[in-house]
């Protein structure tokens, strides 16, 4: 890593943090890194007391490798992103592709469809010419006009296929934007990131019907006309748009009678209620605690900002040792710790090391816990904290 300006050979790590060991020196840090470093170096969060560092693998919840988190991440595009941008020593092409993937995961349809689409960016469904390349003795042309089957013929461009999505723009005014078309991969991330969501939801049913109708014509069933296909592919739309956006009136009575509320703790202890707010415009945090006794009377309060983040388990894991820290200081012995954030409690409870980027704070939790008489730890809806 390349400081932009020199620093002797035998500085470390510790020197741009603070006395205490539990801040960084912002204003070192920015003098020394460019901003996109920097602001990467400010987010790691540092442990309040002691923790010993740590090697973490970003891929899996707890920060320890597996064999089956490597295997997974070697066959996501991520793997080769990362590998480009480390060459290349910009991180822009992958920032741009994360923000591309994420626009495919978040369209509103069933995750069947959306693992389809994933395929195709993958170029792992097994059309003609797939089956060819692994040489798998199967007929490899087009099962509506016999030419060879590639991906892009078999979704898009067939007189077949063609027919289907002709329907759909008569409907929805859908375009494929084909004319700078060069790859199905690259066009169906590029035009699911500029599309609305809901001609991305069009897009991703409409494919999901196309490959299902081409399979089930391959596997015995009669072919139907292309308007048919559009049809169930209208419907289809309609249906989960709405699915969606419904709502009646009972409905929302059922959930409002249902509404869990605050439970006051056991006469001898107080309850601890923790929370995190995080305003990514800003990069900071906003952090509450409240204690209360078993009359649901307020005994003390702390609120708070932190910069720098913007990661929410790690938002409720500093405001959860923030409430340790503040309780003890406050001298209360016997305490019932309640949060929204249910992984936070799972790392908290588990017997594993925690190496995630919530790991050091983590590890400051379970070490002021023994602190107290009693500190008890549990998962609450939302709803339960006032």
């Amino acid at each position: 890593m390349q400081t932009l300006i020199p620093v002797e050979d035998n500085q470390t790590v510790s020197s741009l943090i603070s006395s205490n060991g539990s801040t960084w020196k912002e204003d070192t840090v920015r003098e020394l890194f460019d901003r996109d470093i920097a602001e990467r170096i400010l987010k790691i969060p540092l442990s309040s007391e002691g923790c010993s560092d740590f090697a973490s693998w970003p891929y899996t919840k707890n920060g320890i490798y597996t064999v089956r988190s490597g295997y997974n991440l070697a066959r996501t595009n991520q793997f080769w992103i990362n590998r480009s941008s480390v060459s290349s020593g910009s991180s822009s092409n992958q920032d741009v592709m994360q923000k591309l993937w994420k626009n495919l995961w978040r369209i509103q349809c069933p995750d069947k469809m959306k693992i389809v689409l994933w395929r195709i960016a993958h170029n792992c469904l097994p059309t003609g010419d797939q089956l060819h390349k692994r040489s798998i003795a199967t007929r490899y042309d087009c099962i509506y006009c016999n030419k060879f089957e590639t991906l892009e013929h078999c979704l898009l461009l067939c007189h077949y296929v063609k027919e289907i999505w002709a329907e759909l723009k008569k409907c929805f005014n859908l375009s494929l934007n084909l004319k700078s078309f060069v790859h199905i991969q690259q066009w169906l991330l590029d035009w699911i990131s500029s599309a609305s969501d809901l001609h991305a939801l069009i897009l991703a049913v409409a494919i999901w019907h196309i490959w299902e109708n081409r399979n089930n014509i391959r596997n015995g069933e009669k072919m139907s006309h292309p308007s048919r296909v559009a049809g169930k592919i209208k419907a289809y739309v309609n249906f989960i748009l709405l699915h969606n956006f419904r709502s009646t009136g009972s409905n929302r009575r059922e959930h409002q009678v249902s509404i869990p509320k605050w439970s006051p703790p056991p006469a001898e202890s107080v309850k601890v209620n923790v929370d995190a707010a995080i305003f990514a415009q800003t990069k900071r945090m906003g952090i509450g605690v409240v204690i209360r006794n078993h009359l649901g009377l307020v005994l003390a309060a702390s609120r708070g900002f932190i910069h720098h983040v913007d990661n929410p388990e790690l938002g409720e894991a500093i405001a959860m040792r923030h409430a340790l820290i503040f309780a003890e200081d406050s001298g209360f012995q016997k305490i019932l710790v309640e949060t929204d954030c249910a992984s936070l409690i799972n790392k908290i409870k588990s017997k594993v090391d925690d190496r995630s980027h919530t790991g050091a704070v983590v590890f400051n939790i379970k070490s002021r816990a023994p602190r107290f008489l009693s500190c008890c730890f549990t998962h609450v809806s939302r709803y339960c904290k006032v």
